[in-house]
């Protein structure tokens, strides 16, 4: 199956892309959106000259909420870079066919991607733009491994109802979501919903914060910490 144009895809259909086996650069546009349709230009001359290497994928994110939130977009043109169906990199804005042509060739070669460049871009509204945004993103065992492999830095405090020190910092979450809305994904994990997540990372106490870079802990806080030394920790990897 090769595709010298891009290719549409969407909420359900969205896994079978990703089963290809090609490596993908899946594009988040909007018909309506002036950058997108620039952009869509460029999107054509590379479907062309990586047809059977690589395939072009457009996702609207107004109609695909599920996605969108999965991979954190916050401002269209978004460009999420997939190989194995593993996240590389990704990009904002309206880029050109040169500065997008090296990004491919080393995404189909299986090289690093490196530092990406980025251009204008549209901010999403806050219907679309679910997360990534200025609220925080709530983390279920069905979207966990997608949103911390999303490419972006994400915070994630595992906390519970009944825990009062968790209820102490929620301000402080919601405050971190605002201020680094567009640089990191702030998301909340309840450990007594989604005990195998709290499991797999040996959490012992809440409330506890793990920083993830790259779908890896880069960093940890446990205890209910002030708001300056939190915004330290998630400062130091966005």
């Amino acid at each position: 199956m090769t595709f010298s144009t891009p290719i549409h895809t969407n909420d359900q259909s969205f896994e079978r892309v990703l089963n290809t086996g090609y490596p993908l650069m899946v594009v988040w546009s909007s018909k309506t959106d002036p950058q997108s349709q620039a952009f869509d230009k460029v999107l054509n001359l590379l479907a062309i000259q990586f047809e059977g290497r690589a395939l072009i994928v457009k996702v609207n994110p107004e109609e695909n909420p599920k996605l969108t939130k999965d991979y954190a977009i916050s401002a269209i043109p978004s460009a999420v870079f997939i190989r194995q169906g593993e996240v590389q990199g990704r990009c904002v804005g309206g880029l050109s066919k040169e500065q997008l042509q090296p990004v491919l060739e080393a995404l189909v070669n299986g090289q690093a991607l490196g530092n990406l460049p980025n251009a204008a871009s549209t901010p999403l509204t806050p219907a679309a733009a679910v997360a990534g945004g200025s609220t925080p993103l709530t983390l279920t065992d069905a979207n966990f491994e997608q949103t911390i492999r999303s490419g972006q830095t994400v915070l994630v405090d595992f906390w519970a109802a009944w825990c009062g020190p968790c209820r102490a910092i929620a301000p402080s979450i919601e405050s971190l979501a605002k201020e680094f809305a567009g640089r990191a994904v702030v998301a909340k994990l309840n450990v007594d919903e989604n005990p195998r997540i709290a499991q797999r990372f040996n959490i012992q106490g809440i409330p506890a914060l793990l920083v993830f870079k790259g779908g890896k802990v880069v960093e940890q806080v446990t205890g209910a910490q002030p708001l300056p030394a939190l915004r330290q920790v998630l400062a130091r990897h966005a």
